[in-house]
Protein backbone atom coordinates (compact mmCIF):
# COMPACT_ATOMS: atom_id res chain seq x y z
CA UNK A 1 0.00 0.00 0.00
CA UNK A 2 1.34 3.55 -0.42
CA UNK A 3 0.33 6.96 1.33
CA UNK A 4 -0.42 10.08 -0.79
CA UNK A 5 -0.91 12.94 1.46
CA UNK A 6 -2.98 15.66 -0.42
CA UNK A 7 -0.24 17.83 -2.85
CA UNK A 8 2.39 15.26 -2.22
CA UNK A 9 4.22 11.82 -4.62
CA UNK A 10 4.22 8.86 -2.84
CA UNK A 11 7.08 6.05 -2.22
CA UNK A 12 7.30 2.59 -2.53
CA UNK A 13 7.56 0.61 1.11
CA UNK A 14 8.04 -2.98 1.54
CA UNK A 15 5.12 -5.59 1.71
CA UNK A 16 7.47 -8.57 3.06
CA UNK A 17 6.99 -10.92 6.28
CA UNK A 18 8.25 -9.32 8.79
CA UNK A 19 8.60 -11.67 12.52
CA UNK A 20 7.78 -14.96 13.58
CA UNK A 21 4.45 -16.61 14.01
CA UNK A 22 2.74 -17.61 16.96
CA UNK A 23 0.86 -20.66 18.01
CA UNK A 24 -2.54 -21.25 19.83
CA UNK A 25 -0.75 -23.42 22.33
CA UNK A 26 0.76 -21.91 25.22
CA UNK A 27 4.08 -21.24 25.73
CA UNK A 28 6.45 -23.90 27.23
CA UNK A 29 7.72 -23.44 30.80
CA UNK A 30 11.56 -22.44 29.83
CA UNK A 31 14.02 -21.12 31.91
CA UNK A 32 14.06 -16.70 32.18
CA UNK A 33 16.58 -14.67 33.71
CA UNK A 34 15.06 -13.01 37.50
CA UNK A 35 15.07 -9.06 37.14
CA UNK A 36 14.97 -7.35 40.28
CA UNK A 37 14.09 -4.02 40.88
CA UNK A 38 12.35 -1.43 42.37
CA UNK A 39 9.60 1.62 41.25
CA UNK A 40 6.40 2.55 40.59
CA UNK A 41 3.51 1.69 38.02
CA UNK A 42 1.02 3.96 36.99
CA UNK A 43 -2.79 3.11 35.82
CA UNK A 44 -3.89 4.33 32.31
CA UNK A 45 -7.53 3.78 31.61
CA UNK A 46 -8.89 3.14 27.95
CA UNK A 47 -12.75 1.69 26.58
CA UNK A 48 -14.68 0.44 24.06
CA UNK A 49 -17.92 -1.45 24.07
CA UNK A 50 -17.70 -4.64 22.80
CA UNK A 51 -19.85 -6.06 20.07
CA UNK A 52 -23.55 -7.00 20.31
CA UNK A 53 -23.38 -6.78 23.77
CA UNK A 54 -25.46 -3.86 24.95
CA UNK A 55 -24.12 -2.32 28.27
CA UNK A 56 -20.71 -4.18 28.71
CA UNK A 57 -17.92 -2.03 29.02
CA UNK A 58 -14.93 -3.17 28.13
CA UNK A 59 -11.36 -1.68 29.27
CA UNK A 60 -7.37 -1.93 29.75
CA UNK A 61 -5.93 -1.30 32.30
CA UNK A 62 -1.90 0.14 31.72
CA UNK A 63 0.72 -0.27 33.58
CA UNK A 64 4.16 0.36 32.92
CA UNK A 65 7.09 -1.02 33.77
CA UNK A 66 9.78 0.74 35.58
CA UNK A 67 12.92 1.54 34.25
CA UNK A 68 15.97 1.62 36.67
CA UNK A 69 19.89 1.99 35.94
CA UNK A 70 21.82 -0.08 38.59
CA UNK A 71 25.76 -0.60 38.36
CA UNK A 72 25.56 0.32 34.34
CA UNK A 73 22.73 -2.43 33.98
CA UNK A 74 19.68 -1.33 32.96
CA UNK A 75 16.48 -3.14 34.84
CA UNK A 76 13.33 -3.36 34.08
CA UNK A 77 10.34 -3.51 34.94
CA UNK A 78 6.64 -4.41 36.42
CA UNK A 79 8.86 -4.90 40.10
CA UNK A 80 5.67 -5.81 41.92
CA UNK A 81 4.27 -8.02 39.28
CA UNK A 82 1.03 -6.33 38.80
CA UNK A 83 0.20 -8.06 35.79
CA UNK A 84 0.44 -11.63 37.38
CA UNK A 85 -1.57 -10.27 40.26
CA UNK A 86 -5.40 -10.76 40.25
CA UNK A 87 -5.88 -8.47 43.14
CA UNK A 88 -5.30 -5.19 40.94
CA UNK A 89 -7.01 -3.76 38.03
CA UNK A 90 -3.39 -2.92 36.62
CA UNK A 91 -2.10 -5.05 33.50
CA UNK A 92 -5.67 -6.68 33.09
CA UNK A 93 -8.44 -6.35 30.68
CA UNK A 94 -11.26 -5.64 32.54
CA UNK A 95 -15.39 -5.91 32.01
CA UNK A 96 -18.49 -4.50 33.40
CA UNK A 97 -21.85 -4.42 33.33
CA UNK A 98 -22.76 -0.75 32.91
CA UNK A 99 -26.80 -0.99 33.06
CA UNK A 100 -26.52 -2.24 35.84
CA UNK A 101 -25.24 -2.27 39.44
CA UNK A 102 -24.10 -4.73 41.80
CA UNK A 103 -24.05 -4.13 46.18
CA UNK A 104 -21.95 -1.20 46.52
CA UNK A 105 -20.97 -0.74 43.07
CA UNK A 106 -21.53 1.98 40.34
CA UNK A 107 -22.12 -1.36 38.08
CA UNK A 108 -22.50 -4.93 37.87
CA UNK A 109 -19.76 -7.83 37.29
CA UNK A 110 -21.26 -9.84 34.26
CA UNK A 111 -22.54 -13.17 34.90
CA UNK A 112 -19.90 -14.96 32.92
CA UNK A 113 -16.71 -13.16 33.59
CA UNK A 114 -14.41 -15.80 34.78
CA UNK A 115 -13.30 -14.72 38.31
CA UNK A 116 -16.67 -13.69 39.87
CA UNK A 117 -16.67 -16.38 42.75
CA UNK A 118 -13.49 -16.22 43.23
CA UNK A 119 -13.00 -13.53 46.79
CA UNK A 120 -8.80 -13.51 45.85
CA UNK A 121 -9.59 -12.27 42.82
CA UNK A 122 -10.92 -8.75 41.70
CA UNK A 123 -13.91 -9.82 39.40
CA UNK A 124 -13.84 -7.05 36.99
CA UNK A 125 -10.66 -8.97 35.06
CA UNK A 126 -11.54 -10.69 32.11
CA UNK A 127 -7.57 -11.06 31.30
CA UNK A 128 -3.96 -10.57 32.56
CA UNK A 129 -0.85 -10.41 32.20
CA UNK A 130 -0.77 -7.25 29.49
CA UNK A 131 1.96 -4.25 30.19
CA UNK A 132 0.53 -1.41 28.70
CA UNK A 133 -2.46 -2.09 26.18
CA UNK A 134 -2.98 0.59 23.56
CA UNK A 135 -5.96 0.66 21.67
CA UNK A 136 -7.99 -2.85 21.24
CA UNK A 137 -10.53 -3.76 19.07
CA UNK A 138 -13.49 -6.21 18.32
CA UNK A 139 -13.94 -8.09 15.22
CA UNK A 140 -17.48 -7.35 14.24
CA UNK A 141 -17.35 -10.82 12.48
CA UNK A 142 -15.89 -13.04 14.45
CA UNK A 143 -16.28 -10.96 17.80
CA UNK A 144 -12.55 -11.66 18.48
CA UNK A 145 -10.53 -8.74 20.85
CA UNK A 146 -7.40 -7.87 19.23
CA UNK A 147 -4.94 -6.47 21.57
CA UNK A 148 -2.03 -4.07 20.81
CA UNK A 149 0.68 -4.01 23.84
CA UNK A 150 3.37 -2.08 24.08
CA UNK A 151 6.65 -3.71 24.69
CA UNK A 152 9.37 -2.82 27.14
CA UNK A 153 12.22 -3.01 25.60
CA UNK A 154 12.88 -5.94 22.81
CA UNK A 155 9.34 -6.00 21.30
CA UNK A 156 5.91 -4.88 19.98
CA UNK A 157 3.16 -7.53 20.33
CA UNK A 158 -0.06 -7.73 19.08
CA UNK A 159 -2.63 -10.36 20.76
CA UNK A 160 -6.18 -11.89 20.77
CA UNK A 161 -7.14 -12.24 24.06
CA UNK A 162 -10.29 -14.50 25.36
CA UNK A 163 -12.00 -15.36 28.87
CA UNK A 164 -9.67 -15.76 31.54
CA UNK A 165 -6.43 -15.78 29.84
CA UNK A 166 -3.19 -14.91 30.87
CA UNK A 167 -0.64 -13.01 28.33
CA UNK A 168 1.94 -13.56 30.15
CA UNK A 169 3.65 -10.14 31.41
CA UNK A 170 6.22 -10.08 32.86
CA UNK A 171 7.15 -13.41 32.97
CA UNK A 172 7.17 -13.35 29.09
CA UNK A 173 7.65 -9.95 26.63
CA UNK A 174 6.69 -10.97 23.20
CA UNK A 175 7.14 -15.13 22.73
CA UNK A 176 10.76 -14.43 24.79
CA UNK A 177 10.71 -15.32 28.62
CA UNK A 178 11.23 -12.13 30.47
CA UNK A 179 11.81 -13.04 34.37
CA UNK A 180 11.41 -15.45 36.73
CA UNK A 181 10.31 -13.34 39.45
CA UNK A 182 6.35 -13.62 39.32
CA UNK A 183 6.58 -17.39 37.36
CA UNK A 184 4.14 -19.60 38.81
CA UNK A 185 3.74 -23.33 38.48
CA UNK A 186 1.36 -24.48 36.47
CA UNK A 187 0.20 -21.38 34.60
CA UNK A 188 -0.54 -21.20 30.96
CA UNK A 189 0.61 -18.25 29.44
CA UNK A 190 -0.84 -16.98 26.03
CA UNK A 191 1.58 -15.92 23.33
CA UNK A 192 0.71 -13.40 21.03
CA UNK A 193 -0.10 -13.51 17.37
CA UNK A 194 2.77 -11.60 16.30
CA UNK A 195 5.54 -9.51 17.65
CA UNK A 196 8.37 -7.36 16.28
CA UNK A 197 11.64 -6.03 17.67
CA UNK A 198 12.91 -2.71 17.32
CA UNK A 199 13.81 -2.99 13.93
CA UNK A 200 10.23 -1.99 12.94
CA UNK A 201 9.04 0.40 15.62
CA UNK A 202 9.05 0.63 19.33
CA UNK A 203 5.50 1.46 20.47
CA UNK A 204 2.37 -0.68 18.43
CA UNK A 205 -0.83 1.01 17.85
CA UNK A 206 -3.44 -1.60 17.59
CA UNK A 207 -6.02 -1.42 15.21
CA UNK A 208 -9.27 -2.74 13.66
CA UNK A 209 -9.64 -5.92 10.93
CA UNK A 210 -11.08 -4.61 7.50
CA UNK A 211 -14.88 -5.54 6.96
CA UNK A 212 -15.36 -3.05 4.47
CA UNK A 213 -15.53 -4.41 0.77
CA UNK A 214 -16.02 -7.83 1.35
CA UNK A 215 -14.60 -8.84 -1.89
CA UNK A 216 -11.12 -6.79 -0.97
CA UNK A 217 -8.42 -9.39 -0.52
CA UNK A 218 -7.77 -7.03 2.66
CA UNK A 219 -11.21 -8.21 3.55
CA UNK A 220 -10.52 -9.90 7.20
CA UNK A 221 -7.19 -8.53 7.40
CA UNK A 222 -6.03 -7.19 10.41
CA UNK A 223 -4.22 -3.70 10.60
CA UNK A 224 -2.22 -2.00 12.97
CA UNK A 225 0.49 0.14 13.17
CA UNK A 226 3.32 1.80 14.90
CA UNK A 227 3.78 5.19 16.94
CA UNK A 228 7.34 6.00 16.13
CA UNK A 229 8.40 4.09 12.87
CA UNK A 230 5.16 5.45 10.67
CA UNK A 231 4.84 1.71 9.55
CA UNK A 232 1.09 0.25 9.16
CA UNK A 233 0.90 -3.22 9.36
CA UNK A 234 -1.36 -5.79 7.81
CA UNK A 235 -1.71 -9.62 8.73
CA UNK A 236 -3.90 -12.98 8.58
CA UNK A 237 -4.04 -15.55 11.23
CA UNK A 238 -6.23 -18.23 11.71
CA UNK A 239 -6.92 -20.23 15.16
CA UNK A 240 -4.29 -17.38 17.14
CA UNK A 241 -1.53 -18.82 14.16
CA UNK A 242 -0.02 -16.30 11.99
CA UNK A 243 -0.84 -16.95 8.45
CA UNK A 244 1.08 -13.73 6.76
CA UNK A 245 1.79 -10.14 8.02
CA UNK A 246 3.18 -7.36 5.55
CA UNK A 247 3.92 -4.08 5.90
CA UNK A 248 1.14 -2.16 3.87
CA UNK A 249 2.27 1.33 4.17
CA UNK A 250 3.97 4.40 6.21
CA UNK A 251 2.22 6.91 7.64
CA UNK A 252 2.69 10.57 7.61
CA UNK A 253 2.06 11.48 10.86
CA UNK A 254 2.66 9.67 14.50
CA UNK A 255 0.05 6.68 14.44
CA UNK A 256 -2.00 7.62 17.62
CA UNK A 257 -5.22 5.59 16.61
CA UNK A 258 -7.36 3.76 14.51
CA UNK A 259 -10.96 3.75 13.70
CA UNK A 260 -13.58 2.40 11.42
CA UNK A 261 -17.20 3.69 9.92
CA UNK A 262 -20.59 2.09 9.34
CA UNK A 263 -18.88 0.71 6.01
CA UNK A 264 -16.32 -1.19 7.96
CA UNK A 265 -13.66 0.99 6.41
CA UNK A 266 -10.27 1.46 8.14
CA UNK A 267 -9.12 5.47 9.56
CA UNK A 268 -5.68 6.48 10.68
CA UNK A 269 -5.38 9.26 13.38
CA UNK A 270 -1.89 10.84 13.02
CA UNK A 271 -0.63 12.48 16.13
CA UNK A 272 -0.59 15.92 14.84
CA UNK A 273 -4.48 15.76 14.62
CA UNK A 274 -5.05 14.56 10.58
CA UNK A 275 -6.96 11.87 9.73
CA UNK A 276 -6.75 9.44 6.91
CA UNK A 277 -8.45 7.19 5.23
CA UNK A 278 -7.18 3.99 4.10
CA UNK A 279 -8.37 3.73 0.16
CA UNK A 280 -7.39 -0.10 -0.54
CA UNK A 281 -9.35 -0.19 -3.58
CA UNK A 282 -7.06 -1.79 -6.43
CA UNK A 283 -4.55 -3.11 -3.80
CA UNK A 284 -4.44 -7.25 -3.57
CA UNK A 285 -3.10 -8.03 -0.14
CA UNK A 286 -2.05 -11.65 -1.17
CA UNK A 287 0.41 -10.34 -4.10
CA UNK A 288 3.87 -9.34 -3.79
CA UNK A 289 4.45 -5.69 -4.16
CA UNK A 290 4.68 -4.45 -7.39
CA UNK A 291 3.31 -1.16 -7.33
CA UNK A 292 6.28 1.46 -8.27
CA UNK A 293 7.11 4.80 -6.52
CA UNK A 294 5.15 7.53 -7.50
CA UNK A 295 2.11 6.77 -9.19
CA UNK A 296 -0.35 9.27 -11.22
CA UNK A 297 -3.04 11.09 -9.65
CA UNK A 298 -5.77 9.04 -8.40
CA UNK A 299 -3.85 5.64 -10.04
CA UNK A 300 -5.72 2.63 -8.80
CA UNK A 301 -3.64 2.03 -6.02
CA UNK A 302 -3.60 1.49 -2.51
CA UNK A 303 -3.27 4.90 -0.58
CA UNK A 304 -4.10 6.87 2.59
CA UNK A 305 -6.65 9.85 1.56
CA UNK A 306 -7.23 12.76 3.73
CA UNK A 307 -10.42 13.22 5.07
Amino acid sequence: MKLRPPGQPLSGVDRQPLIRDGKSQTRKDTPAVDQHCTGAASPVVASLLGPRQPGMLTKSIEQRGARIEAKGHLLAVDPQGHGQDLTTHLGKILRIDVDHTDAGLPYAIPVDNPFRDRPDVRPEIWASGFREPWRFSFDTVTGDLWVGDVGQDRVEEVAIVRRGENHGWNVYEGFEPFSNRYRKDGAAYIPPIFAYRRKYGNSITGGYVYRGDKHSSFYGVYICGDYTSHRIFGLKQQDRALQVVRQIGTAPQGIASFATDERGEVYLVGYEGMVYHLDLAGTNFDDEMKATATPAPNAAAGKISQQ
